[in-house]
């Protein structure tokens, strides 16, 4: 067997451990883009597959925008140098799928869920939709100011940035409660997108739409459904094209390079069983970082509150200067992305891997859980609403590494819209009826 049919096999068995529960579930004739085992999954494959396409055929345009230039390197003196990062790959998906039925319904018995949310009307109740509202509005037309004016470096991991991804909800919330005040919301964040010139401001409130649309009426054996979802995908596409990326596909398909830092993780790494944790028996470790994770974390933390804080480097930076020095040497100022596992393996080798895996499936599939019950106890939306952060923006930057800064960018548009929600007086807790929920309904 070849070393390339042996990576095809391998990336197909990429495709049938992350996505295979997702695809068993598409019989049912619904899509569940909302569920746990379809959101991380995907990004995840398409990490995989965007390195081994390009390793194929080469399709990007070499090192320019394709495979990194480590990488081209690298496998020019070990051809085999993908294969075991796509094994670890394949090995952790079992923990996350594992970590998300811990908690929640596996996606392929998981069709009936559309229904809780077909079936509840409201956001909120008819007294709170007129505050509420305006209040959505003002939010929608203002979040983004700190990001324009506040330099995002003093305080840490580019905490105004998140804030301004509150618009990430706002607009379908709109929406939902009244359609043109949805359509007044979106006009109002590509304004604050055009003053930006951020790309990502134009693109990420789109996206729950998308997500919402697919879960919800989405049918897969309709023809006429698929052609919608086409042609609302060549329209995003298009509009990326026409907004700086000189209308080529390939900048558009190929922007992180997390399975790339990786692989050259991997293949770098002294100890692959048990990574750098190994070295605090011995007092030595195997690079200037101790631990990878909580390094991840601590950058977290803004510098304003925490200025002396240990770990004091940009996670995406140093893996370009540790791990990937031709491109290093080229790009000194450019950083790239590790990956979902990146982190775990660094600590923990392999048993890290399947930890990281473990535990952020089970992270989703609680909550997803409780936004299910949420919404079926006291019969209005808003709950699915604070939950689209995660599939819409959280997932795509823990899934190609950023572990703390993808869950602030689902926390904070989170706890500023959960705000607005307790400014309007919408009685969160214990205000509204509750239905009784059949026993194992989830």
């Amino acid at each position: 067997m070849t070393l390339v049919n042996l990576e095809i096999i391998l990336s197909f068995l990429v495709l049938v451990f992350w996505l295979g529960p997702f695809l068993i579930s598409l019989k049912s004739g619904r899509f569940n883009s909302l569920h746990p085992q379809f959101i991380t999954p995907f990004w995840i494959s398409y990490f995989v597959l965007n390195t081994m396409i390009q390793t194929w055929f080469s399709w990007m345009g070499g090192t320019t925008f394709g495979i990194l230039r480590t990488t081209d390197y690298e496998m020019s003196i070990n051809r085999d140098y993908l294969i075991m990062p796509l094994i670890i790959v394949i090995l952790s998906a079992p923990f996350f799928h594992f970590g998300v039925r811990l908690f929640t319904n596996s996606i392929i018995r998981s069709s009936h869920e559309y229904q809780i949310f077909n079936n509840v009307p409201n956001v909120t109740t008819k007294k709170n939709k007129l505050v509420l509202s305006i209040f959505l509005i003002i939010a929608s037309a203002t979040v983004w100011v700190p990001n324009y004016i506040i330099p995002n470096a003093d305080f840490g991991t580019f905490w105004t940035f998140p804030l301004a991804m509150t618009i990430v909800i706002i607009p379908l919330m709109l929406f939902k409660i009244k359609p043109i005040l949805g359509f007044i919301s979106l006009i109002l964040v590509f304004i604050g997108a055009t003053i930006m010139k951020s790309k990502a401001s134009y693109v990420f409130p789109i996206l729950p739409f998308l997500f919402y649309y697919l879960f919800t009426h989405f049918k897969v054996k309709q023809f006429r459904r698929w052609l919608s979802l086409i042609l609302v995908l060549i329209i995003i596409a298009t509009a990326f094209g026409l907004g700086g990326f000189k209308t080529d596909a390939r900048r558009l398909l190929h922007r992180d390079y997390a399975f790339e830092s990786f692989a050259a993780l991997v293949n770098k790494s002294e100890n692959k069983f048990f990574g750098n944790f190994e070295y605090f028996f011995t007092g030595k470790v195997n690079s200037e970082i101790n631990s990878w994770t909580i390094s991840e974390f601590e950058k977290a933390i803004p510098s304003i509150i925490h200025p002396n804080k240990k770990y004091n480097f940009n996670p995406s930076h140093k893996v370009t200067q540790i791990y990937l020095p031709q491109d290093h040497k080229a790009l000194p100022n450019a950083y790239f992305n590790r990956f979902f596992l990146f982190s775990g393996y660094y600590d923990l080798g392999f048993l890290g891997a399947f930890l990281n895996a473990f535990l952020f499936g089970a992270f989703y599939g609680f909550i997803w859980k409780k936004v299910k019950i949420k919404v079926f106890k006291r019969n209005l939306l808003w709950p699915l609403f604070l939950y689209m952060p995660i599939p819409a923006i959280a997932s795509y930057f823990i899934a190609v590494g950023g572990i703390s800064y993808g869950l602030i960018n689902a926390f904070i548009p989170i706890i500023i819209v959960y705000f607005i929600l307790f400014l309007s007086k919408f009685k969160i807790i214990n205000s509204f009826p509750k239905r009784q929920i059949r026993n194992n309904e989830y």
